[in-house]
C-alpha cells in the first residue's frame, strides 16, 4: 500500500509524541495547514520540506518516499545551557559580589516570565534568554549590578504586563529597562519608530550593551525557529541597526572596546554563514 507524504508527516509526529499544535509551532505554520497535510487535502510547498524535516528529525527523502525514516546525524538542541544551572551560578554570583539589586531582579524576572517559553520552541523556558545574556556578561568580565539587573529585566515590561515603577530597580537601571522597551510612536509608522528605538539606546552605554547582547544571543539560536524570511528580515535590521550599536561601543564606550570585538566577530560569523546557506537555497 501506497504511505503518502501527509501519513508520513502524521506517523513521524508520532513517533516524537509531537502534538499538532507543537509541530504548527515549531514551523511557525497554522496548525489548520499541518492538519490538511496530514490529511493529505494539501501537500507542503517544496520550500518547507527541508524545515518539516528537521522539526520531525527525519529526511527529506523519507517524506518524499522512503521506505523508513532516518535518523539524522545531528539532532537540534533548543537549548544550549540548564536554565536550573544558569540561575544557581547568577544568584551565588551576584550575592557574592554584593549585587543586591541583581539579586532582586533575578527573582522578579523569573516570576515575571513564568509560564512564557521562546518563540518557535516547544518547551524552552523564555528566561533561558535572560539568563544566557546575564551568563554572556560575567564571562565577558563587564558584569556590574545595573548592567545584570537589566540584563535579566529588559524584556519584562514589554512581555509581561509589568509597568517600570513595578520593578525592583533604582532609577538608572530603570531608564535603560523602559529605553529597551520597544514602542510605536504616534504619528510614526513601525519602520520610524524602530529607528527612533535604537537611536535613543545608542544614547546609553548600558542600553547599548543589553541590546548588543541580546541581538547576539537571538541570532545565535534563530536558524533553529526563525523561517528563511523572517531570518533574513532579521539579518537586514541586525546590519542596519544593531553593527552600529557596536561601533559606539568601540568607539565612544571605549571601556567595551574588547567585548564589541569579540561580539562582532561571533555575530558576523553567523550572519554570513546564514546568509550563505540562504543564497543557496534560492
Amino acid at each position: 500500500m501506497q504511505i503518502n507524504m501527509g501519513d508520513r508527516i502524521l506517523r513521524r509526529r508520532n513517533q516524537l509524541n509531537m502534538t499538532r499544535a507543537m509541530l504548527s509551532e515549531v514551523l511557525n505554520t497554522p496548525e489548520e495547514t499541518v492538519r490538511a497535510w496530514e490529511t493529505n487535502e494539501t501537500l507542503p510547498e517544496t520550500e518547507m520540506l527541508p524545515k518539516i524535516s528537521i522539526a520531525l528529525n527525519t529526511s527529506v527523502s523519507y517524506l518524499m518516499g522512503e521506505s523508513a525514516p532516518r535518523e539524522v546525524r545531528w539532532k537540534l538542541k533548543e537549548r544550549l545551557f540548564s536554565e536550573d544551572a544558569m540561575f544557581t551560578f547568577i544568584r551565588n554570583a551576584c550575592t557574592r559580589l554584593g549585587m543586591d539589586q541583581a539579586v532582586e531582579s533575578l527573582h522578579f524576572m523569573q516570576k515575571s516570565h513564568s509560564g512564557q517559553f521562546r518563540k518557535g520552541t516547544q518547551h524552552v523556558p523564555y528566561i533561558n534568554h535572560p539568563l544566557l545574556m546575564a551568563c554572556q556578561a560575567f564571562a565577558l568580565h563587564i558584569a556590574t549590578d545595573n548592567l545584570i539587573s537589566a540584563i535579566l529585566l529588559h524584556d519584562v515590561v514589554e512581555d509581561c504586563g509589568i509597568t517600570p515603577e513595578e520593578l525592583p530597580v533604582n532609577e538608572e537601571t530603570r531608564e535603560v529597562v523602559e529605553l529597551l522597551t520597544f514602542k510605536m510612536i504616534p504619528g510614526l509608522s513601525r519602520k520610524e519608530s524602530k529607528k527612533v528605538y535604537f537611536d535613543r539606546i545608542a544614547e546609553n552605554r548600558t542600553a547599548t550593551m543589553v541590546k548588543v547582547l541580546d541581538r547576539c544571543n537571538n541570532i545565535s539560536g534563530m536558524a533553529t525557529c526563525f523561517t528563511d524570511q523572517r531570518m533574513a528580515a532579521y539579518i537586514d535590521e541586525t546590519e542596519k541597526y544593531v553593527m552600529p550599536l557596536l561601533d559606539k561601543l568601540k568607539y565612544t564606550y571605549t571601556e567595551y572596546n574588547d567585548v564589541a570585538f569579540l561580539l562582532k566577530y561571533h555575530m558576523k560569523s553567523v550572519l554570513e554563514t546564514i546568509k550563505f546557506l540562504l543564497s543557496e537555497e534560492k
